[in-house]
Formats: C-alpha cells, structure tokens, sequence
C-alpha cells in the first residue's frame, strides 16, 4: 500500500529544500507564511493517510530523522522525540518551524 504522498503532484510539500529554514531571517515574512500553509497542508494528507504508522518509523530512522514530513511529523518534532541533540543552528530552526507549523510559537 502506498502513502498518499505517493505520486502527488507537489512532493516538495513533504520535502522542500526551505521548509525549515523559515525562522531564519532569511526568508521574505509573505514566503514565512505560505512555507507554514505548505506544511500545514501536507501534514493534513499524512493525517487521513492509512500507512501514517509505517511512515513515521521509516521517519525515525537516522538518516530521515532530520528531513522532511514523515509519518505527520515535522522533523523537528521527530528530532525532539529520538531526543537527539538540539544543537547548532540547523536543527534549532527544525524545531522553532515545527513550533510554528503548530502554531505554538509565532
């Protein structure tokens, strides 16, 4: 069975090489704000997703842990809970977007 990813006709939803490089400073406030619709939007397809389980295992593992939307979660979220170090500015913004995303931070 295939995600509901699969063959979308905007896989950067899931995947976007700015996704979290939105609390940058680097990013124009108007691509800030469509960047968090994207994500919301993609999250809402994981949501009603009949292999959201099995994607967000494929999601845990090391090498994906810090890119993309897997299994619903932004990889900041997934980051938090392998409880992987939250260092460096990479990985701060990961989690600041999927604050955001979530809308427990402006």
């Amino acid at each position: 069975m295939n995600g509901l990813c699969t063959g979308h006709s905007d896989p950067d939803l899931w995947f976007s090489d700015t996704l979290e490089t939105v609390g940058s400073g680097s990013v124009p406030r108007a691509q800030q704000i469509a960047m968090l619709k994207r994500a919301r939007q993609a999250l809402a397809i994981c949501n009603k997703c009949p292999i959201i389980k099995e994607c967000l295992e494929e999601g845990m593992k090391s090498e994906n842990v810090d890119w993309g939307i897997w299994g619903g979660t932004l990889s900041g979220e997934r980051l938090l809970i392998k409880r992987k170090t939250v260092k460096g500015t990479d990985r701060i913004r990961k989690v600041h977007f999927a604050h955001r995303v979530r809308g427990t931070q402006q």
